[in-house]
């Protein structure tokens, strides 16, 4: 039945992981749409950390080189817009996962860094090297 399905999705394992950490990882196609499902049903899955440091946010930004802007932002304005929901979003923002990043420094490390080598090797981007001369 529905329920029995709608329960097991949103199902959280021992160690943390939720359906939407693994969509976020995947950087599933339709991720936009399977966000905004997920945290239909359980927006407290916003704020489970798998292996007690990775938050839905950390897996997004350490995980994928290419960030679906529309998800990123219902991951960000998710808390804000459901007030029946009470998370110190902060902690969510600044907390540093096994290896001591946090969401912001994933971002760079991840993303924005991998952006940035490319726009370097298509000559749209100066490597800081070549600026320094």
């Amino acid at each position: 039945n529905n329920t029995t399905i709608t329960a097991q999705i949103l199902s959280t394992t021992p160690t943390g992981l939720t359906a939407l950490h693994v969509a976020l990882y995947r950087n599933a196609f339709e991720l936009p749409e399977i966000i905004d499902a997920l945290l239909k049903f359980d927006p407290s899955q916003i704020a489970v950390a798998h292996g007690g440091t990775s938050y839905p946010l950390h897996v997004m930004c350490g995980s994928n080189k290419t960030i679906n802007h529309k998800a990123f932002l219902r991951l960000l304005l998710q808390p804000q817009n459901n007030n029946a929901f009470d998370i110190n979003y902060d902690d969510i923002i600044t907390n540093e996962d096994e290896n001591g990043d946090n969401a912001l420094s994933l971002l760079w490390k991840n993303v924005m860094r991998f952006r940035w080598a490319v726009e370097v090797e298509q000559g749209k981007a100066i490597p800081s090297s070549a600026s320094a001369s």
